[in-house]
């Protein structure tokens, strides 16, 4: 095999495995991401009136407001 194509060989399977690294990396910390649990769910903020305003962590860390008011 001549220099030219053995050298474009060379550089075609260096960055394939470039690309495959940083494909399992990133797919790495994504399924860390999605696993990780909000630290709590429920948390009082505010007071209203006679009712409480809670805010909500749903999985996707995403918060939520609402009115818990005493019966």
């Amino acid at each position: 095999m001549n220099k030219p194509k053995r050298r474009l060989r060379m550089i075609m399977t260096t960055f394939s495995c470039m690309i495959a690294i940083a494909s399992f990396i990133l797919l790495a910390f994504a399924v860390i991401k999605d696993s990780a649990e909000p630290v709590e769910k429920f948390k009082v903020v505010d007071k209203y009136k006679n009712c409480t305003v809670v805010r909500y962590t749903d999985p996707t860390n995403h918060w939520h407001y609402l009115l818990h008011c005493g019966l």
